[in-house]
C-alpha cells in the first residue's frame, strides 16, 4: 500500500474545510437567518445550537462520506482513500472512532500533523485508535 503523506492529506483536509466552512457554515446560517449577502461579500454568525448544529454537520460528513465511500470530498480530489490496515474499506464504527479523536489531532497541538509525519503508515491518532490508513488506490 502507498501511504499518503502529509502534504497531499493537508491538501485534502484544506478542501473539506473549504466545503465544511463556506458550504454548509453559510447553508445553517442561512436555515436560521443569520447570513447575509452583500455587495462587498457574504457573512454568517452562528453561537450556540447552531454552532452545533454546524459541528455536528461537519462531523457527520466525515463519517457518512468515509464509512459510505471511504473518502471525504477533499480525498476524492486527491486520489486518496480511508481504509483498514489490511487495505479492505472501513466501516461505520472504524470511521466513528477515527472521526471522533478528529478533534484530538487537531487541538492538541496537532499532534495529527506530527504523527502523520512521523508514523510509518502516515497514520494520525484517530487512524491509530480506528486501525485505519489513507492510502492511494492501486490500480491492476
Amino acid at each position: 500500500m502507498q501511504y499518503v503523506k502529509l502534504p497531499r492529506r493537508l491538501a485534502a483536509a484544506f478542501v473539506d474545510g473549504l466545503i465544511m466552512v463556506f458550504g454548509l457554515g453559510f447553508a445553517v446560517a442561512a436555515l436560521v437567518g443569520q447570513a447575509s449577502i452583500t455587495p462587498g461579500g457574504a457573512e454568517y454568525q452562528l453561537d450556540g445550537i447552531q454552532a452545533l448544529a454546524l459541528f455536528s454537520s461537519w462531523f457527520l460528513y466525515f463519517v457518512v462520506f468515509e464509512a459510505t465511500l471511504g473518502a471525504t470530498i477533499g480525498k476524492l480530489l486527491f486520489g486518496a482513500r480511508v481504509r483498514t490496515a489490511g487495505g479492505d474499506p472501513i466501516g461505520w464504527v472504524a470511521a466513528l472512532v477515527r472521526n471522533l479523536l478528529r478533534v484530538v489531532d487537531v487541538c492538541f497541538g496537532f499532534i495529527g500533523l506530527l504523527l502523520i509525519w512521523m508514523s510509518p503508515c502516515r497514520q494520525r491518532l484517530g487512524d491509530f485508535a480506528a486501525g485505519t490508513v489513507v492510502v492511494m488506490p492501486t490500480h491492476p
